[in-house]
């Protein structure tokens, strides 16, 4: 089954491994380093830092209903490769080969988000 031109099976990272009962995937999203994965229950991407010249990897997974905004960076009058999803807790912030990806993946997720 193809998703945005990737086949389900090649996803990296594992993450359909990550996946629960009655949950599945409606898209995948290439972000610059990795990739955002949209399931009908929340949002899955790999989150990165440095620390101590140690880089750390976390994925993060997030239910639809605890995000509180998502936010398209612009510079200037153009919109950049970058999205925001703010949790109230946390701000994550993703980046995206093109602009074209930025702009699919803000409309699936609001699609989740506000339905």
């Amino acid at each position: 089954m193809a998703i945005f031109g990737k086949k389900v099976n090649s996803i990296e990272n594992g993450y359909e491994d990550l996946l629960i009962d009655d949950e599945t995937i409606e898209s995948v999203h290439t972000l610059f380093k990795n990739q955002a994965v949209l399931t009908n229950m929340r949002v899955i991407f790999e989150e990165r830092e440095s620390l101590n010249e140690m880089s750390l990897s976390f994925i993060v997974s997030i239910p639809y209903s605890k995000i509180n905004a998502i936010a398209l960076e612009r510079k200037g009058f153009t919109s950049t490769n970058r999205l925001i999803i703010s949790t109230g807790a946390k701000e994550y912030k993703l980046m995206f080969n093109l602009i074209e990806d930025v702009l699919k993946f803000q409309k699936s997720l609001s699609t989740f988000i506000f339905t």
